[in-house]
């Protein structure tokens, strides 16, 4: 039969011993018969209080999630056995974008933040070397570094000051430094008007 009932009252669709309202055993396709976008739900969940669509993986061996198709693959959202959640949208039909954006207003983005304070907020462990924003590039080297205790690396993974900086760096007008400490120091300057001022007053 295509639809059991049993004494329960549950519903199954290719098992004799459905546990809950409706159990499928197989592949179940819904379609809303090809009908105005948004004009009817090809599914809906509802009830009060918490709802949810449970995808499980029984063997934990493979990953669970949502496929999302048009005339091609758009790409997926799901969960893989290592406990990740990974969103693919797919760039072969077109741009491949990540998108987030609040409908009817404004809306934030937190990182290990519920409430977050600003277009993107990041929250780590207070005064923890922890890194909260990293920029690689293509072969994974460092680029630029900020970490939960604020400190900032520029060309390192682990800055140990505030602003931390591997290579060389140029400065286009004034740089205020209450305290200067050099070592290995060069004559470098290599313009006319470049200049080191001391106390207001000497010159290197």
């Amino acid at each position: 039969n295509s639809g059991i009932w049993n004494g329960s009252g549950n519903v199954g669709i290719g098992t004799t011993s459905p546990a809950s309202k409706l159990q499928v055993q197989g592949t179940l396709t819904v379609n809303n018969g090809g009908g105005v976008p948004w004009a009817a739900e090809s599914l809906n969940v509802t009830g009060n209080g918490n709802q949810f669509i449970f995808l499980n993986s029984r063997d934990n061996l493979g990953s669970t999630g949502i496929k999302f198709q048009g005339s091609g693959d758009r790409g997926s959202i799901y969960g893989n056995s290592a406990y990740d959640i990974l969103i693919e949208p797919n760039a072969q039909y077109g741009r491949g974008h990540i998108i987030l954006n609040a409908k009817n207003g404004t809306g934030n983005v937190g990182i290990g933040s519920t409430t977050p304070a600003s277009r993107l907020s990041i929250t780590g462990t207070a005064g923890s070397s922890t890194p909260l924003f990293t920029v690689a590039s293509s072969t994974n080297a460092s680029l630029f570094n900020v970490l939960a205790n604020g400190n900032v690396g520029i060309g390192m993974t682990n800055p140990v000051f505030t602003l931390d900086v591997t290579g060389s760096a140029s400065v286009t007008g004034t740089l205020f430094v209450p305290t200067i400490r050099v070592t290995n120091l060069q004559d470098s300057l290599s313009t006319a008007n470049a200049q080191i001022v001391f106390g207001g007053a000497s010159k290197y």
